[in-house]
């Protein structure tokens, strides 16, 4: 009878986790995590692909990618909404040259969430301008600043600075099939390059294990992009064009 109940029990646990995923597809996701928990990022899926490229048609910032459920552990809320999270933590791995393992980041997504739900009451989405004043006052960085009704020009300009750049998307629009279902409405991310041969963003997307460097075409980034509200999953409403700017000194 026992034995039986934990049957129920493992099997009403994996009915609801398959449920609560609308990020990475489920298929092998745990594959390429068996023994890499404590791996440092640089030796998993970091920095092993291409090299930092700054040209005049190209560029490609080595910024450490993490998904926002670095274990898989889809269903723990406070990763299956961390996109926030995963963003700003990649810029600051960026910024400072730190390293990080596999399990830190999940533990440093986990922290900057309840951090969240102190100073803010809550962490499910917070807007472009609110996730700026998250980073400066949660990792200390003020060089950074959000701009408004932006191209994919204004993008590239800025990447073609050393500059990264961050923005808020709804993840319906984005062209990835590595998305459950019909993908998160509300999905941030870092913007890492550019590559004008195929007129694609190269992004580091934390809602998929395999968004290291994953593109996205110039028109379908920027049709995705609005400046959606801090809540609990507001709603889709096409605003303006957004991002934010992070300088690196």
């Amino acid at each position: 009878m026992k034995k039986l109940f934990a049957i129920i029990i493992t099997v009403i646990l994996a009915a609801v986790a398959s449920i609560l995923l609308v990020y990475d597809k489920p298929s092998d996701v745990l594959k390429d995590l068996n023994g890499k928990r404590d791996e440092i990022v640089n030796d998993y899926k970091n920095g092993k692909d291409e090299p930092e490229v700054m040209t005049k048609d190209k560029v490609l910032l080595d910024v450490p990618f993490f998904a926002q459920a670095p274990t898989a552990n889809w269903s723990d809320p406070r990763q299956q909404d961390g996109c926030e999270e995963a963003s700003v933590m990649m810029a600051d791995l960026w910024l400072t040259g730190k390293t990080m393992t596999v399990r830190q980041a999940e533990e440093e997504i986990i922290a900057m969430s309840e951090w969240q739900k102190t100073k803010y009451g809550g962490f499910i989405d917070r807007s472009i301008t609110d996730t700026g004043r998250m980073f400066h006052e949660y990792y200390g960085h003020k060089d950074y600043e959000v701009r408004r009704s932006i191209t994919a020009d204004d993008i590239r300009e800025e990447l073609s600075q050393g500059n990264l750049v961050i923005v808020p998307t709804n993840g319906q629009i984005l062209d990835n099939p590595n998305y459950t279902g019909d993908g998160p409405i509300t999905h941030m991310m870092p913007i890492i390059g550019y590559d004008d041969a195929t007129r694609q963003f190269i992004t580091n997307d934390p809602g998929t294990r395999n968004g290291r460097q994953f593109r996205f075409s110039y028109s379908n980034m920027m049709d995705s992009i609005y400046d959606y509200e801090t809540g609990s999953h507001v709603g889709y409403s096409k605003t303006e064009t957004i991002m934010m700017v992070v300088k690196k000194k």
